[in-house]
């Protein structure tokens, strides 16, 4: 009889051992996909903060700014441009 207790235990161990592999293997693949998601948004906040960097600078004039800030709005981000597909 204890030999079939042994067996189930050790069974046991190997479905909560692969269990918790799985849960971290999702937890780890989730935060990455939700980390490369902000990584594609990031270009349009940097380069907005490099405008008004160079705004605040007096490196361009508020012509000049607000043309560039227009065409930063303006431009496609690239899971807009995933949905048109």
């Amino acid at each position: 009889m204890s030999g079939y207790v042994f067996v189930v235990l050790a069974i046991i161990f190997v479905v909560v051992l692969f269990g918790m592999i799985f849960y971290g293997a999702s937890t780890l693949m989730r935060r990455l996909n939700e980390q490369l998601r902000e990584d594609k948004r990031e270009p349009s906040k940097k380069a907005l903060g490099e405008l008004e960097s160079r705004y605040a600078r007096g490196e361009i004039d508020r012509v000049e700014f607000e043309s560039k800030l227009r065409d930063i709005e303006k431009a496609p981000r690239e899971d807009e441009e995933r949905d048109d597909k």
